[in-house]
């Protein structure tokens, strides 16, 4: 691919429909960093004010004979700052669209930048994106290659070998840096063409009727990546009083247990020379519970020794008598839990600003996490060799500080940014199980969702526990109601009795015998064996074509054509319940953001957790949030797309929880 930067060029009269954007960050320059890739971080841990974090910005487009033009701007030269305004002036009032690499990246540093023209154009009412990682996503989800130096390699559009200036092989000097200029267009110009090309490669592979082509799946793209924009400026805020309070007491207690563990049994827990005391330990202990040739017991991979894991501790916990290595187990169960606790987040929270507390204002901490709505890598041009973060099955996921994983008694340190304002969640009422009611039409699932007072746990209960089962079931059997609960959303994703013998023992710590998890399973299928035959179905498609597709183009890909499934059978249902569900919620976002926006309101969406989202309410708000994110949650935008896919409806609803401020 031949570039040639077009420096400072003014806005031409045409040019094609969709046109990318690349910029270039200070850590381009020689004698800067850049460690963190989200501008507030970027002010407050690297030190490098809003309006100085842009270096260069380039656009690549076709104009009306089909040439590939790159335009390269300096961000420091005003004349050519004027003409950036103008590019977005026209995307938007044009109505073209704009096509990045991990474009939030880009699109945040922007509208942030002091620039209050560009923050006006940089909004999800006035501009649709795209992005070549969901185009990529959408070809092939487990391609490896994500980056774009990587695509462009794999696919012969460009070559980044022997350039001057990369970021990693080398600095500019300034942004009039020509090396800069050349590497910056070549960035547009490959994101514009590896556009281009990816699709072409999805009409190729799927056909001209595929949902991937369809303008939904454009609108579901376009959604995604405004409303990680929106979480990923937004951040979220943690009470430190309380963290503080929290890490204290985790941190004395796992102090107190190892002490306790080396009195009570001379094991220490953690530290140097712990590991092999401790597996011998665990082994001593599986084997006075009988547990030792257990399949079962879990054993490390590399060496096929005992696992030390909390799944270990579990399992023998129940079954070993009461005896001195009981206590000692039940200890160091105990300390596993609290020193996750603290390694995993309070101290990374309280320590660590690029993994925690960024920013402090009095009691309030405010974290940035980063966001990724599909698999990629960490940080913006990563490569195969990095760890990945993202879920492949539609749902968001971050990193730094990791808020999805949090365990409750540190989530419910979350508050509200501001003085006499409200965290609230609003939380999705069982979508799962409302999706596989509407997907597969099983006239039992659907009449819990249709009939007035239906609870699906309640019909669950009364076909497994006929015995003990009344009206007054949940009150009086509050475990086995959980159980009910479990076994309703284990049996979507074709969980069996093992794994129900687990989550019985795991959850409410009684042990069920595997006979008595097989009859629960069979009653249920007996129950809903309409939701049974769509299993099936769905699972011979998949076997059929290698692949399932959803109206929004999202796709799973389980092997070649004709291949039997095998272990994959749980992922077909997976991605079928998973990924819908997901999708919906992150539709119900985008609407709620844009009606944020479109009433002015100072609130602000600070966390998308799986199927709940997390509203920080300004004073005064609460009463037209409640009312707009009702109307979303309530009638998701996306829902009609799957009514009018499968033919049926079933209704959406949600629950809302208020946290504690202060």
């Amino acid at each position: 691919m031949n570039i040639k930067p077009e420096v400072g060029v003014p806005v031409p009269t045409w040019f094609s429909r969709k046109i990318s954007i690349d910029i270039e960050t200070y850590g381009i320059l020689a004698g800067k960093e850049q460690t963190v890739f989200n501008p507030h971080k970027s002010k407050y841990i690297d030190k490098v004010d809003y309006p100085n974090q842009i270096v260069t910005v380039s656009f690549a487009w076709r104009d009306i004979a089909g040439k590939l033009h790159t335009a390269l701007y300096e961000w420091d030269n005003p004349s050519h700052r004027v003409i950036i305004r103008k590019w977005f002036r026209v995307i938007s009032t044009q109505h073209h669209i704009l096509l990045g690499q991990f474009i939030k990246y880009d699109l945040t540093y922007l509208s942030v930048s002091g620039d209050k023209e560009l923050q006006y154009w940089i909004q999800p009412e006035r501009i649709m994106l795209d992005d070549t990682l969901l185009l990529s996503f959408l070809y092939y989800e487990q391609q490896p290659e994500k980056a774009l130096k990587e695509l462009c390699t794999l696919y012969g559009i460009s070559d980044y070998s022997g350039l001057k200036v990369t970021g990693k092989s080398g600095n500019a000097k300034s942004s009039k840096d020509k090396d800069l200029h050349y590497y910056n267009a070549l960035d547009s110009g490959s994101t514009f063409v590896l556009g281009e090309q990816l699709e072409q490669m999805i009409l190729d592979k799927y056909g001209k009727d595929s949902f991937k082509l369809s303008r939904v799946c454009q609108q579901m793209r376009n959604a995604v990546i405004w409303d990680i924009f929106d979480l990923e400026l937004n951040g979220s805020a943690l009470s430190i009083k309380r963290l503080e309070e929290l890490h204290s007491k985790e941190e004395s207690r796992c102090k107190e247990i190892e002490k306790e563990c080396v009195s009570e049994s001379g094991i220490k827990v953690a530290g140097r020379g712990s590991d092999g005391p401790l597996r011998e330990f665990i082994q001593k202990c599986a084997d006075k519970a009988g547990l030792l040739n257990d399949s079962r017991l879990e054993c490390t991979k590399k060496a096929n020794k005992i696992s030390i894991g909390v799944e270990n501790v579990n399992l023998i916990m129940g079954y070993l008598p009461e005896c001195k290595e009981r206590i000692t187990l039940s200890l160091f169960q105990e300390y596993k839990e609290r020193a996750k606790i603290v390694n995993t987040y309070t101290r990374p929270l309280l320590e660590e600003p690029r993994r925690g507390i960024t920013l402090r204002r009095g009691n309030i901490g405010l974290v940035y996490p980063s966001w990724y709505p599909i698999p990629s890598y960490n940080e913006r041009g990563g490569g195969s060799d990095e760890k990945q973060k993202g879920q492949i099955q539609g749902r968001f996921s971050c990193t730094k500080p990791a808020r999805l994983t949090e365990p409750p008694m540190v989530r419910d340190l979350s508050i509200s940014r501001w003085p006499g304002g409200k965290l609230v969640e609003y939380d999705v009422n069982q979508d799962h199980l409302r999706m596989a009611a509407l997907l597969s039409g099983d006239p039992e699932l659907m009449g819990a969702y249709h009939k007035k007072g239906g609870n699906i746990h309640l019909q669950t209960a009364a076909a497994i526990f006929p015995d003990i089962y009344s009206s007054a079931f949940k009150k009086e059997h509050p475990k086995e109601y959980t159980l009910c609960k479990s076994l309703n959303f284990l049996i979507l994703f074709k969980g069996g009795a093992t794994a129900f013998q687990r989550e019985a023992r795991e959850s409410v710590g009684i042990e069920l015998p595997i006979e008595f998890c097989h009859n629960a399973i069979r009653r249920w299928y007996n129950k809903y064996h309409t939701y049974g035959e769509w299993q099936k179905c769905m699972i011979a498609l998949a076997t059929k074509q290698g692949y399932l597709e959803l109206p929004t183009g999202w796709s799973r890909t389980f092997g070649p054509p004709g291949m039997a499934l095998g272990a994959y059978e749980g992922e077909v249902l997976n991605f079928l319940h998973q990924c819908p569900c997901a999708q919906i919620t992150q539709s119900s976002h985008y609407k709620i953001l844009t009606q944020f926006r479109a009433q002015y309101l100072h609130s602000k969406i600070c966390l998308q957790i799986y199927d709940a989202i997390f509203v920080d309410i300004f004073p005064g708000e609460e009463e037209i949030t409640d009312s707009i994110v009702g109307e979303a949650m309530t009638y998701p935008p996306l829902l009609p797309v799957y009514e009018n896919w499968i033919g049926r409806s079933v209704p959406w609803s949600y629950e809302k929880k208020k946290y504690q401020n202060g």
